[in-house]
């Protein structure tokens, strides 16, 4: 799911009318609405089943339906103004000169009030923090299988992929945005993490060995768990893209 949203979300908006038209606010939100549009269409369902196997030449099985979805947090630099659109549990923080470290989005957490109250009245229920006793998440592109109420439009679904948006110019006192799955912020807090990056960054540590060495202090010692490690390496790539592009931007 996430190697067909790298694929066409950057394409699809450019695309798009509100876009060009800089109505950029808009654009993201009717973008990552359009990538579930694609999603269920039949090319979008064959493409999905393309990439599961590898690319192989293979017909789709029975209604070929994926149940696969992905959290997204686009972070977007226009006309000096930063755009943070985000869908699920993700986030991005913004560091500045002065110490100060800015929310730039809001984790989607199904027993967060607005959250749960969409999901109940689409005809779920909440549990443990769980959609319906599975997902842990509110918002996301795919995961298709929640969206099926026909009686409702696709912002009031159980699981929808309608971000919410937050922006705010960029200064000279801004120095970084770090971005980064839900797990990076479950072992320190945002300012230790921040902290940690200004230290290296005093160093003149190189940006790779930054974020390399940072997911080293975010990985607990006693997992053994095979899922953290496939997200650890898809920590590394956040943080990877964050700091050779986003940083530099910054900083320009």
């Amino acid at each position: 799911m996430a190697k067909y949203v790298e694929k066409y979300f950057c394409d699809e908006l450019k695309k798009n009318p509100n876009f060009k038209s800089g109505a950029i606010e808009a654009a993201l939100k009717e973008n990552f609405m359009k990538m579930d549009i694609m999603l269920s269409s039949p090319e979008g369902k064959k493409e999905l089943f393309s990439i599961k196997n590898d690319n192989k030449e293979e017909t789709l099985g029975f209604q070929g339906e994926s149940f696969a979805g992905c959290t997204a947090n686009v972070s977007l630099i226009y006309k000096n103004t930063l755009y943070v659109a985000n869908a699920g549990d993700s986030r991005s923080i913004l560091a500045t000169k002065g110490g100060e470290i800015v929310r730039m989005s809001i984790d989607h957490k199904p027993d967060q009030d607005l959250e749960k109250q969409r999901i109940i009245k689409a005809g779920g229920f909440v549990t443990d923090g769980r959609v319906n006793a599975n997902l842990n998440l509110s918002r996301a592109i795919g995961d298709l299988e929640y969206k099926r109420n026909a009686a409702l439009p696709p912002d009031q679904q159980l699981i929808i992929a309608f971000p919410d948006v937050q922006s705010r110019p960029v200064t000279k006192d801004d120095d970084f945005i770090l971005m980064g799955c839900d797990g990076v912020w479950e072992t320190l807090s945002e300012k230790e993490i921040v902290d940690f990056i200004y230290a290296k960054l005093k160093e003149k540590t190189p940006l790779k060995t930054i974020a390399e060495e940072l997911l080293d202090k975010l990985i607990a010692p006693d997992t053994l768990s095979k899922n953290f490690l496939v997200l650890s390496f898809y920590f590394l790539n956040f943080v990877k893209i964050l700091f050779l592009n986003l940083l530099e931007t910054l900083g320009n």
